[in-house]
């Protein structure tokens, strides 16, 4: 009996892991063909502290060679992840410009 148990969860385990990487493999080839911004529902993950942990903005600022007193142009600003940190480097003297194609990812960078 418990083999038989051990044998249907390495099943499911192997049909969860093939199901992943199809779901993977389908949506890089629909990206090859179709180009589509970022929902924005996915702005909330964008800027979250687990995104300032893999990518940190001061890291990203410093290796673009943004400095104080420059104009910036964020472009696909989506909800303003980068946006805040480049402002706060540029400081009053600067100016950074956020432009994204869709209005709800600016509502979340003007909250």
């Amino acid at each position: 009996m418990t083999t038989d148990i051990i044998m249907i969860i390495k099943i499911l385990l192997i049909f969860l892991v093939f199901s992943i990487v199809w779901v993977f493999v389908v949506v890089r080839i629909l990206k090859k063909f179709f180009r589509f911004p970022a929902p924005a529902f996915v702005g909330h993950f964008l800027d979250s502290n687990l995104r300032r942990t893999l990518q940190p903005p001061n890291k990203l600022i410093q290796r673009s060679g943004i400095k104080e007193g420059m104009k910036v142009l964020d472009l696909g600003c989506g909800s303003g992840s980068f946006t805040t940190f480049t402002a706060r480097v540029v400081g009053g003297n600067g100016k950074v410009y956020a432009v994204d194609l869709q209005p709800e990812m600016l509502k979340q960078l003007e909250n």
